[in-house]
This record gives structure tokens, C-alpha cells and sequence, in this order.
């Protein structure tokens, strides 16, 4: 019986924090909105000594450090939160504002043609769509080569080769 209770407090402890974090966001949230962002900083960042990490977290750590005037740490937060949630479009522009307000104006050349490719890519999916299309090539390539070699006839072998190659 008490094993059972010590075991059901053991695991129900990383419950707690997780709400002891969520009642700390909203906390902070509303420090954030009345306009009190040096306590709303420090909250912030003692949940992200916890480990926790989203994009909304470092979203309204960057919004606050903006708020305050410290263009660099809002940065830093924006970038951290466009690193999770690359297509976010309220990230995006936050931190285009906030390189708006940067002194040292350096314009952006760009990137090469197939760097941007890549990226747009890569960010057409999440990792559940990139997992499937992998999952699915990889047992076409499989079957291919069981038809390269276990086919009987040429045709067979021939095509089961190329459609593996592409």
C-alpha cells in the first residue's frame, strides 16, 4: 500500500513542475502584457533553467527583451523560437522588425539558388511527413532490388535497377 502511494507521488512529480511551469508562462504573460518586462525576463528565464523549451516561450522572451530595448537578446529569442517554428508568421515578423531596428544596417545578399531550394524543401514538411516519405523510399528501394536480383527475366531485372537508381 504505501509502496504504491510513493510510486503514484514519484510519478506524479513531473506533473507538477510541468503546471508549476505553465502557472509561471501565465504569470509571466501577464507581467509581459502590463508592461513590466524585467520580471517578466526573470521568469521567463527560470523556466528556461528548467528545461523546458517552445516557441512561444522564446517568443515572449524575445518580445520582452524588444520591449525593454535590448535588440540583441530579443534576437537571439526570436531566432531561438524561428529555429521551432520556422513557418510561425508572427515570429517572422517580430524578428524582421527588431533587425529593422539593428544601427548597423548590413543588407542581406541572399542566398544561392539551391540553398533556398533546400530550405524550402525542407520546410515544406514536419518530421511526421519526412519520417513516411523515407519509410515509403525506402521499401521501394527495397522491392527494387529484390527485383534486380531475384527477377527471372531481363525486363524485369532492368527495371527494377533503374526504378531503384531514381
Amino acid at each position: 500500500m504505501i509502496r504504491s502511494f510513493l510510486l503514484m507521488m514519484l510519478l506524479a512529480l513531473p506533473l507538477l513542475a510541468v503546471r508549476a511551469s505553465d502557472d509561471r508562462m501565465v504569470q509571466a504573460n501577464m507581467l509581459n502584457g502590463n508592461g513590466e518586462y524585467a520580471k517578466a525576463i526573470e521568469i521567463y528565464e527560470q523556466i528556461l533553467k528548467t528545461g523546458v523549451e517552445s516557441p512561444a516561450l522564446y517568443f515572449n522572451l524575445g518580445y520582452a527583451h524588444y520591449k525593454s530595448g535590448a535588440l540583441a537578446p530579443a534576437i537571439l529569442n526570436f531566432e531561438r523560437a524561428r529555429l521551432l517554428a520556422p513557418n510561425d508568421a508572427d515570429i517572422n515578423y517580430n524578428l524582421e522588425l527588431a533587425y529593422s531596428q539593428t544601427v548597423d544596417k548590413i543588407d542581406h545578399v541572399g542566398d544561392v539558388f539551391f540553398v533556398r531550394w533546400v530550405n524550402g524543401i525542407k520546410n515544406k514538411g514536419n518530421s511526421n511527413t519526412w519520417a513516411i516519405f523515407f519509410l515509403v523510399s525506402f521499401t521501394l528501394m527495397v522491392a527494387c532490388a529484390g527485383f534486380y536480383f531475384f527477377g527471372q527475366y531481363p525486363i524485369m531485372r532492368k527495371l527494377g535497377f533503374y526504378v531503384g537508381l531514381g
